[in-house]
């Protein structure tokens, strides 16, 4: 014998082997995948052609395993027999039963229980995951639980449940508050049976004279077993609602108001058809309504009630508004004129005149159509706020120079507001010539008051000796507006000029003057800077290359605080104008005059100017128009200025069908004409310059 372990889809198989004459192995086929926890598994005999007999009482070759068990078979072929056992374990699986399908209930709910799984899962088939279940579906329906244990092997069952339809109780809304002394309640719907209240009653129906918990249970219902019971719950609240009672229509009334009282109660809510929210209220309009209200107990019971009022229009003494102003004053007038009327003054006209802050109130009685009783009357408050004290004084006489200081006075915790912009109490007002200025205070009743005054300071004495000067040489004569008064200047002399020839500061003052206050004194104080002239440029430095910059530079001028650069026409100054070094662009012949001269701040103290002439050999060939090859020794060669500079050209010479007539590449101004005659010819020469190549175009004449 011996012992052999298989793992395979989960399942654990030890195999013992015993033999006689024959060696029997049973083995394992799996024609498809083993469920580890109910197979199925298949045991192989593995001798074919024999005779089979298994412990299970089957006789064939091969026998289908879905239990764990211990499996023996006995093999005969030929008169020799062999013998072996293999036990077969599966995955322990959970017990589920759920009983034998229940009686139909009536009514109410089925409850299932899948029994203590010890952690594994549930599931039914109602979605829920509880190991117990109400199940409350009308009708008869399958309901199934699957549970599914740690080790992943899932057992089901499914029981039959039967909930008959129509037996459904309901007594109302569980919370009922009912606005009265009593209530009957009774079930919505009626079936047979007996019924039995927590009163003791039997009745289908009772009457409920109290607030409380009442409930009702049905049972012995026909079809249904005799332990169906259907029950319901209502809590009761018995409500007193309230009594609003605006009493009977009053007469007619003339004027004024009634008051209408709907007698205030705790925590109720009040609607007006007026809009009005409270307990009562003073309905003052004109002409034949009805009023009415409604109250509302927080329980949510309500009573409502309407009156019918009448009052006569034309009769309205309305003062208005409260008034609060700023003043000595006020004239208050009643709505209504020309009746029997009299004031809390004593007075009787229709208006009066207060001066005073106080409460004042009119009555207007013996109203023609009305009841001699019948008064009505109207109050106002009216305050008075005396206006602040703002007086700026009488205009004063002209000033010639200074400042007026200006004072709209005190006011307690108020503000200040002047035309020129300023919110102190106080201000200096220094501006020249004739001016209004205002002054406007608004004290802490909001009540405001203002002044104006005319000032008046003289604008042709402001700086007499005019703006500060910078200027060349070293005299200059210093002059002020010839004023009729005595002067004394910083220098000590005292005549309306002086001539000074140094720099600095210089001061005037000029006092008794005609027209002016004697404190009046006239002060100004002038800059005088002297500035030498420049001296001239050095001569200009030609930085430029032939293959570079075409640059410029003169040496820096002592004082000098920017350069002034001036080219030919057809040049442009790339950069460097207003320095001592600028870099230029020139025009095709490259010729001309550059000049140069230094500035400081002071135009007419600039320097002479510096000037040099365009080297133009160094940077352009000159090609001239014409010659004239006729051996006078004048002019006989056609001569390219600074061609020598530019050794690779090329020169085409042609005539005007234009056929080439000479030729030459690297020309040095060796070319006679060519025994050509007379007349005019063009030319194309080419010059390699620096990193590029330049080519000029244009006509020759040859003269002889």
């Amino acid at each position: 014998m011996k012992n052999l372990l298989f793992i395979l889809a989960g399942l654990f198989i030890t195999v013992n082997v015993m033999g006689q004459c024959l060696q029997v192995n049973v083995g394992v086929v799996i024609e498809q995948e083993a469920d580890p926890c109910k197979g199925p598994v298949i045991l192989d005999a593995n001798v074919p052609g024999a005779t089979y007999l298994w412990n299970t009482g089957e006789t064939t070759k091969q026998i289908t395993v879905t239990k764990t068990d211990t499996f023996t078979v006995i093999v005969d072929k030929a008169g020799c027999i062999g013998v072996d056992t293999v036990p077969v374990i599966f995955l322990e699986s959970p017990i589920v039963y759920l009983g034998s399908d229940p009686l139909p209930r009536c009514g109410g709910c089925v409850t299932l229980d899948v029994g203590d799984q010890g952690g594994a899962k549930v599931i039914w088939s109602t979605g829920d995951s509880s190991q117990v279940v109400k199940y409350c579906d009308i009708g008869v329906n399958k309901v199934w639980a699957t549970v599914t244990n740690d080790l992943g092997c899932t057992v089901s069952d499914t029981i039959e449940v039967a909930v008959k339809p129509g037996y459904g109780i309901d007594l109302g809304a569980s919370d009922t508050t009912v606005c009265a002394d009593s209530i009957i309640i009774s079930p919505h719907s009626s079936f047979g049976g007996k019924y039995k209240w927590n009163t003791g009653q039997s009745d289908t129906s009772i009457v409920v004279k109290q607030s409380g918990i009442y409930y009702i249970s049905i049972f012995d219902i026909a079809g249904c077993s005799p332990a169906d019971t259907v029950s319901d719950t209502i809590r009761v609240k018995l409500s007193d609602s309230p009594i609003v009672d605006l009493g009977p229509d009053p007469d007619v009334k003339c004027g004024g108001c009634v008051l209408l009282d709907a007698s205030p109660l705790s925590d109720a809510k009040y609607w007006w058809n007026t809009g009005d929210t409270t307990s009562s209220i003073q309905y003052c309009k004109t002409g034949f309504t009805s009023v009415c209200v409604k109250v509302t107990t927080s329980e949510g019971c309500f009573d409502a009630d309407t009156i019918k009022i009448n009052i006569k229009e034309g009769y309205d003494p309305s003062l208005g508004e409260d008034v609060t102003l700023c003043g000595d004053s006020l004239i208050i007038r009643s709505a209504d004129v020309g009746r029997n009327i009299i004031w809390n003054t004593g007075e009787t006209s229709d208006s009066i005149i207060v001066k005073s802050s106080g409460v004042y109130y009119v009555s207007i009685t013996d109203i023609p159509g009305c009841n001699p009783a019948d008064t009505t009357s109207d109050t106002i408050t009216v305050t008075l706020n005396k206006l602040p004290i703002v007086n700026l004084g009488p205009d004063p006489d002209k000033k010639c120079t200074g400042c007026f200081t200006l004072d709209a006075g005190a006011a307690t915790g108020g503000t200040y507001q002047w035309s020129t912009g300023e919110t102190s109490q106080q201000i200096s007002y220094c501006k020249t010539g004739e001016n209004n200025v205002w002054a406007k205070v608004t004290d802490s009743n909001f009540c405001s008051a203002s002044d104006t005054i005319i000032l008046f300071i003289r604008d042709d004495l402001e700086a007499i000796l005019g703006k500060d000067t910078t200027l060349c040489g070293q005299e200059v004569t210093l002059k002020s507006p010839l004023l009729q008064g005595d002067y004394i200047w910083s220098t000590g002399e005292t005549t309306s000029e002086i001539t000074v020839h140094e720099s600095g500061f210089y001061a005037l003052k000029v006092f008794n003057v005609n027209g002016c206050l004697p404190e009046d004194t006239l002060t100004d104080t002038l800059e005088v800077s002297f500035v030498e002239v420049l001296a001239n440029p050095t001569s200009i430095l030609d930085l430029s290359s032939a293959c570079g910059k075409l640059e410029f530079m003169v040496n820096p001028v002592p004082g000098a605080s920017s350069y002034e650069w001036k080219v030919p026409d057809g040049w442009k100054i790339l950069s460097g104008q207003g320095t001592n070094l600028v870099e230029l662009e020139s025009n095709e012949m490259k010729q001309g005059t550059i000049t140069v001269k230094a500035n400081n701040s002071m135009a007419n103290c600039a320097s002479g100017e510096a000037s040099i002439e365009s080297n133009e050999s160094i940077y352009s060939v000159h090609v001239p128009n014409t010659f004239s090859p006729n051996s006078d020794g004048i002019n006989d060669l056609w001569i390219l200025r600074n061609i020598e500079h530019f050794p690779d050209n090329e020169l085409v010479v042609l005539n005007r069908w234009g056929n080439e007539v000479y030729k030459k590449r690297g020309y040095k101004n060796t070319w006679d004409g060519s025994n050509l005659n007379e007349g005019t010819y063009y030319f194309k020469l080419k010059i390699r310059f620096c990193n590029s190549e330049k080519t000029i175009v244009n006509y020759l004449t040859i003269v002889r």
